[in-house]
């Protein structure tokens, strides 16, 4: 099965690659009737754990040819946070509190970057996917204002 992930993200990182809806995918892939579920379970798979990310329009692609960074969210107790990225390097993500997207420290998340570094300046983005939380359950006192 991880050789079969890896021929799909091969194919997925490959330059002329553009994002595809799975129907497509299964034709170019040649995937055999028989294998549809199995296929369907590994693009699951690869999703959930970040490796594919599947947009609005059901269009499969890997992150970092989509303008992507897939990591885990450094919070900061001003609201705001970093994404810390899965790749070594490429450098942190700023996220700003508005656009944390209900993200929560030490959470594994997808950032869209929509500022790129400029000089000495980070990155800027904004989380669009928790890939998995930290921390099941939280403690705390709701107050109702």
């Amino acid at each position: 099965m991880e050789d079969r992930k890896e021929r799909i993200l091969a194919f997925m990182k490959d330059d002329a690659y553009k994002p595809l809806k799975f129907d497509e995918l299964v034709m170019v892939l040649d995937v055999q009737k028989k294998d549809y579920e199995l296929f369907r379970t590994i693009m699951e798979g690869l999703e959930a754990d970040g490796s594919i990310y599947k947009t609005h329009k059901d269009r499969y692609g890997v992150p970092e040819r989509m303008n992507l960074v897939v990591g885990r969210l450094q919070g900061n107790e001003r609201g705001f946070g970093f994404v810390i990225p899965d790749d070594e390097y490429v450098k942190d993500v700023f996220i700003p509190a508005d656009s944390l997207g209900g993200a929560m420290h030490n959470d594994r998340v997808i950032a869209r970057v929509i500022k790129k570094v400029i000089g000495d300046k980070r990155s800027e983005g904004e989380i669009i996917k928790v890939i998995k939380r930290a921390n099941a359950n939280i403690v705390g006192i709701y107050e109702s204002s």
